[in-house]
């Protein structure tokens, strides 16, 4: 039993960690940790895996200003 995991089950974890863009490896990493109750390993997963999205959100946000540029300079010419 996971005593730092707040009542819920590994399979429940495993799911939210997968809606969290974590792959089978990371994931199986972090439940090792909660079993070993390593916290602070724990959140040094959660962490890289948050700053590995907000990248990819950053990348998007920039694709996103392309787009809307390429938009308005077509609108002007309408």
């Amino acid at each position: 039993m996971m005593t730092n995991v707040s009542k819920r089950s590994a399979s429940d974890i495993a799911m939210c960690l997968k809606d969290c863009g974590c792959c089978s490896e990371v994931s199986a990493q972090y439940l090792t940790y909660a079993k070993q109750s390593l916290p602070r390993a724990q959140i040094a997963l959660l962490r890289h895996q948050r700053k590995s999205l907000l990248n990819e959100l950053h990348q998007t946000q920039q694709k996103i200003d392309s787009i809307d540029f390429m938009i308005r300079e077509l609108e002007e010419t309408i």
